[in-house]
């Protein structure tokens, strides 16, 4: 049975299944959402341990999902990893995001960095 629940945000959908296998060996349940509107609608209903975000996305894109997020008291706390292909020279302005992997990304790397946000039970 999944101990963990991810929501992840991506328009690529060849890469959201890359990512999606790279994690199969982990008890996770991935949530995938191509636009910025679904994806705040799956983060509410399923209120995930881990939020992957890219940043260039429909509707809204990853700043004003963070935005969201964060003046919702309900879902402020949950941990956010960006995966991104935009070269980030400014800080990461959201108090949520722990992390972020620049596209191209190894999966071993991905991995290393998912680790500690998903222990095995």
């Amino acid at each position: 049975m999944p101990s963990h629940t991810i929501v992840y945000l991506e328009d690529d959908p060849d890469l959201a299944r890359l990512i999606t296998l790279s994690l199969r060996p982990w008890p996770t349940t991935i949530y995938i959402a191509q636009d910025g509107i679904n994806g705040l609608k799956l983060i509410r209903e399923y209120v995930p341990n881990l939020i992957l975000l890219d940043l260039n996305l429909p509707g809204l894109n990853g700043w004003e999902v963070c935005s969201k997020l964060a003046s919702d008291p309900e879902l402020s706390q949950i941990p956010i990893v960006v995966l991104t292909a935009l070269d980030l020279k400014a800080p990461l302005c959201c108090d949520q995001i722990i992390g972020y992997i620049l596209k191209p990304f190894t999966y071993i790397s991905l991995r290393e960095m998912l680790r500690p946000l998903l222990p095995q039970n």
